[in-house]
């Protein structure tokens, strides 16, 4: 069987989970004998104007037979590419790219199934959003059409019954995974006591971010010691990640104002804001092999979402046996047993998230002992290889 993917940023470009995930996923289902080609959008702006340069040529490398396009005007090279890699099946992973998926389905006669990486409605709700983005009308179109839909979690899978309880019948579970390594395996149970505190993905509200920020003087001043990292950012928008940066600053540079926003003189310091300054590392974006290396080093992993679809980052960092601090937010629950392999608290809830760094910073042998456990439980039943078959029996029913 054939199935041709249709994604954005496919690693080694990595700019969210989803670069990561199709790549994975790719790879497993080539070894599952599956021939995979994929078509990446890369840094896609549908609405930009015309940008000219040379046509893309496809390549041949780890993910099977690969065009890249960077902008509308390079469309015309789709057809050929679909005309020599032959699909049986159109796997899509944007829902900004469905009207090119439509458009194949229809000319080629294959079924077109939309993996729902992210909940827009969902987003919308969260955020108090009323009014419909472009990204949720994009998503609403790719729901009602799609030959099958399908959820990597069970949370993710909730949600969609209830927004679209009249396409339950093509509704189906079908996880992400990770991949192994010799590296990830050395990892587990190697000292961590003087490990920094560690974020990393994308700067957002829905990931926790100003939450982040607002808790980080408190965890400093109960842990004056600590170093953090803060590794992640708003890749591809420099606006953003200003705005989240200067966000940072003015917290600093604010007075204690008892407000438990890095208040109460707790700024990790005499000196406030700029000894709290030295303590917290901002590397930017990272690309895989980078953000491996802090994996490896950190004491503690802070997850601190409104909700997450899957949760990449947390069975990345389980792999390496960093135990975890999550918000119970969406699938983080499935990813992480509280007390066992991470500790789980209430969604913004600013004391809690304070509280339970703490408690693992305080109790290096039970932060240790989650660590162990979380290697474990991503070990056995979370490997893309073990999970592959969810992906392969949607092929096989849609085709």
């Amino acid at each position: 069987m054939r199935v041709l993917h249709l994604t954005r940023d496919l690693a080694p470009r990595t700019t969210g989970g989803i670069s990561t995930a199709v790549a994975g996923l790719v790879g497993a289902s080539t070894r599952a004998g599956l021939r995979c080609a994929v078509l990446s959008f890369d840094g896609w702006r549908p609405r930009a104007g015309p940008r000219g340069g040379p046509l893309p040529v496809p390549t041949n490398g780890p993910h099977g037979a690969t065009l890249r396009l960077s902008n509308p005007d390079q469309c015309g090279v789709i057809d050929s590419f679909v005309d020599q890699t032959r699909p049986d099946v159109l796997h899509v992973h944007h829902e900004m790219l469905w009207p090119i998926a439509a458009r194949l389905r229809q000319r080629c006669g294959i079924p077109a199934l939309l993996t729902t990486h992210v909940l827009q409605a969902e987003q919308n709700r969260l955020r108090g959003l009323t009014e419909a983005t472009l990204s949720s009308i994009a998503q609403a179109r790719a729901l009602a059409e799609a030959d099958a839909i399908l959820a990597p979690s069970q949370a993710a899978l909730a949600c969609l019954q209830s927004e679209v309880p009249e396409r339950r019948d093509q509704l189906w579970l079908a996880p992400l995974g990770v991949d192994d390594s010799a590296e990830a395996r050395a990892s587990v149970g190697i000292e961590r006591e003087r490990g920094p505190v560690l974020y990393a993905g994308r700067f957002s509200d829905l990931n926790g971010t100003g939450e982040l920020f607002a808790a980080l003087p408190r965890i400093a001043a109960r842990a004056p010691e600590r170093q953090f990292v803060i590794a992640g950012g708003v890749p591809e928008n420099r606006k953003g990640e200003r705005r989240w940066r200067a966000r940072w600053e003015r917290q600093l540079d604010a007075p204690p104002t008892g407000d438990g926003l890095g208040g109460d003189g707790d700024r990790g310091g005499d000196d406030g804001g700029a000894a709290l300054r030295d303590r917290v590392v901002f590397p930017g974006w990272l690309d895989a092999a980078a953000l491996r290396a802090h994996y490896r080093r950190a004491a503690v992993l802070v997850i601190p979402s409104w909700f997450e679809t899957f949760g990449l980052v947390a069975l990345e960092g389980m792999l390496y046996g960093v135990p975890i601090v999550a918000a119970r937010a969406g699938a983080l629950v499935e990813r992480i047993s509280h007390q066992y392999t991470g500790l789980l608290y209430s969604p913004r809830d600013l004391d809690q998230l304070v509280d339970s760094v703490i408690t693992l910073l305080r109790d290096p042998a039970r932060a240790a002992k989650l660590g162990r456990n979380a290697a474990t439980a991503a070990r056995s039943d979370s490997r893309w290889d073990d999970v592959i078959e969810t992906h392969l029996r949607a092929y096989r029913q849609v085709a």
